[in-house]
């Protein structure tokens, strides 16, 4: 599960894909729509890997804390390039 947290950033950014195919609306909002759903996906999956691979108390638990800290990567730098452009 430890490994499995890394997998954030991959599924985030299927999620973001899927969302903007899907997406509709104006062209600023749908963008940011797709990205906010993309990004909070890649830091859900981090964290509930990382936190399965606490309950199954693994082995090497820094393993599923680094790969929930690369999976929320996204949402950090999402939430700081929205306060700066807004």
């Amino acid at each position: 599960m430890g490994v499995c947290s890394f997998l954030g950033l991959p599924l985030g950014a299927a999620a973001y894909w899927l969302a903007d195919m899907g997406g509709q609306g104006a062209a600023g909002v749908g963008s940011s729509i797709t990205g906010a759903i993309g990004v909070l996906a890649a830091a859900g999956v981090g964290m509930v890997a990382s936190i399965a691979s606490r309950e199954r108390q693994e082995r090497w638990p820094w393993l599923g804390v680094s790969g929930a800290l690369v999976s929320k990567a996204p949402l950090l730098l999402f939430i700081v390039a929205f306060i700066v452009h807004h």
